[in-house]
């Protein structure tokens, strides 16, 4: 209640980063990358989340089980639309045919809010609500609660507290390939091709994680081979796979560097 009744007196107090929530396994928090915010503006958010040793929660695909940590946000009253801007994951394998996707230690989740340019209030009342899959060997559901005040400035200034963390989840954004990628699905395969002409350097040694759900089989990592002007590889097709998508992303991660790729469909 004391965080609360602080935020309620925002302009005396504002308050820069919500107290943490502590539910199973996992201390959550809603922060903000700046101290203010500034009209016309785009506003950094993130869900900070600090996982137990040995728990993890999961990445937009979560793989072969498990499900993404989901965010909403109401700013002065009115709910916005805003997706998570995720950080590379890491593999979490269950076996030798199944594997998940996610996240361990200390991670932000980061988020942009656009701030009209003609506000006209003192003071950005935020309210978040999380919800998340917390997974060891077991899995537990979980979800926060969250309330934010960060007053309106002319030029806002960087909270030095989570700078540390927004870097680290701003050096783990993937680039975007650019487009002449594609895929094809033949009965019990995916070939992926990507011209070399735009991928630098080779593909091995990169970790392979598709973004598009139930094309691929989730724990198979490509073997990489020149094909023509193209990197090209043969994946088995998803036991889960129904209706062939118009594109299918994957990305490739190597360190704190991630590629994207966006895939149109070929015919075989």
């Amino acid at each position: 209640m004391r965080i609360l009744a602080l935020c309620l007196i925002a302009l005396v107090a504002p308050c820069y980063g919500t107290e943490s929530v502590r539910t199973d396994h996992l201390t959550s928090q809603l922060i903000s990358h700046t101290r203010s915010a500034a009209p016309g503006d785009l506003l950094m958010l993130g869900l900070l989340l600090e996982h137990d040793s040995g728990w993890h929660t999961y990445w937009q695909n979560p793989g072969d089980s498990g499900l993404p940590t989901r965010i909403s946000l109401t700013i002065n009253g009115e709910q916005q639309q805003s997706e998570i801007l995720w950080p590379l994951p890491v593999r979490f394998p269950l076996d030798d045919q199944m594997v998940n996707f996610g996240y361990k230690g200390r991670v932000v989740l980061p988020l942009t809010v656009q701030i009209p340019a003609d506000i006209k209030t003192e003071a950005l009342q935020i309210e978040a609500r999380a919800s998340w899959l917390v997974c060891e060997d077991a899995c537990i559901p979980g979800s926060g609660e969250y309330r934010l005040t960060l007053p309106l400035a002319r030029q806002a200034a960087v909270d030095s507290r989570w700078q540390a963390d927004f870097d680290r989840a701003a050096r783990r954004q993937p680039r975007q390939l650019p487009a002449g990628s594609r895929f094809a699905v033949g009965a019990g395969q995916v070939t992926l091709r990507m011209p070399k002409a735009l991928f630098p350097g080779k593909p091995k040694g990169w970790v392979f994680f598709p973004i598009t759900p139930e094309v691929v089989r989730n724990s198979q990592e490509p073997v990489w081979r020149q094909d023509g002007q193209d990197w090209m590889t043969e994946l088995d097709r998803n036991e889960y796979f129904t209706v062939l998508p118009a594109q299918f992303d994957w990305l490739l991660v190597r360190g704190d560097s991630g590629i994207r790729v966006s895939a149109k469909a070929d015919t075989l």
